[in-house]
């Protein structure tokens, strides 16, 4: 009698998009957190999206993770998410991803064009958090739990640590964001060299009609050398 078939679930079996798609991601963010000065290609703005020059930004900011932390995460996730390549095939699996970068880059454009009302410049630099994140919802509507348990009457199952692993990389997310912000305005502060004169009241009192308090508006300008562009970026990620 033969053997039946067994059937290689494990690695990249059947999952070439993925399999590609992790060198694509990895690479090009290995050498952007080794090379800090590349960061600007990876960033892009409202005036970007006008420029035939570079509006390639759009497509090469959504393929970096900034941040090592936000790379390892983020490629832990994206193989775990490769069985839904598995499960609707190649093609599908393909045209979802596409998708989910054109709504994710829509609502962004949106988002700019709603935040720069008022500032002069803002800048956006989403990386593939957007269309990860977006795996989120496939993964709790399609994909059962399973060996629930209970521990101190929290349940948890097999799909507890991919959370987990989403809230982390949320998390650092959010905090590498705010870093790079306050590093921004410490390179401003020190290239300045002169006295940082304090901000005007016109300043303070916009970013307090956008519902701040008066002392994190002021500790903000003086992080960011009074630019209210910045300030209320660094704001925005407290």
């Amino acid at each position: 009698m033969p053997r039946p078939i067994q059937l290689n679930i494990q690695g990249f079996y059947k999952t070439p998009v993925s399999k590609v798609l992790m060198p694509i991601i990895a690479i090009p963010s290995l050498i952007l957190n080794f090379t800090p000065t590349l960061r600007p290609f990876f960033l892009y703005s409202l005036e970007d999206l006008t420029n035939p020059y570079k509006v390639w930004r759009v497509l090469s900011c959504k393929l970096v993770f900034h941040h090592t932390t936000d790379l390892v995460c983020g490629l832990i996730l994206i193989y775990y998410f490769r069985i839904f390549e598995r499960r609707a095939g190649s093609r599908k699996f393909c045209s979802y991803i596409q998708s989910m970068f054109i709504l994710c880059t829509l609502l962004e454009i949106f988002c700019l064009v709603v935040m720069q009302h008022g500032f002069e410049k803002l800048t956006w630099k989403p990386g593939f958090h957007s269309v990860l994140m977006s795996f989120f919802v496939k993964f709790y509507m399609d994909v059962p739990r399973t060996n629930a348990a209970s521990i101190c009457g929290i349940p948890f199952s097999s799909k507890s640590i991919t959370y987990f692993m989403g809230l982390q990389h949320s998390i650092r997310r959010r905090h590498n964001a705010r870093q790079d912000q306050i590093q921004t305005g410490i390179h401003m502060n020190r290239d300045n060299g002169a006295p940082q004169q304090p901000p005007a009241e016109d300043k303070i009192v916009q970013l307090i009609e956008m519902g701040f308090s008066r002392s994190d508006v002021l500790q903000a300008l003086s992080v960011v050398n009074n630019d209210v562009t910045m300030a209320t970026n660094l704001l925005l990620q407290e």
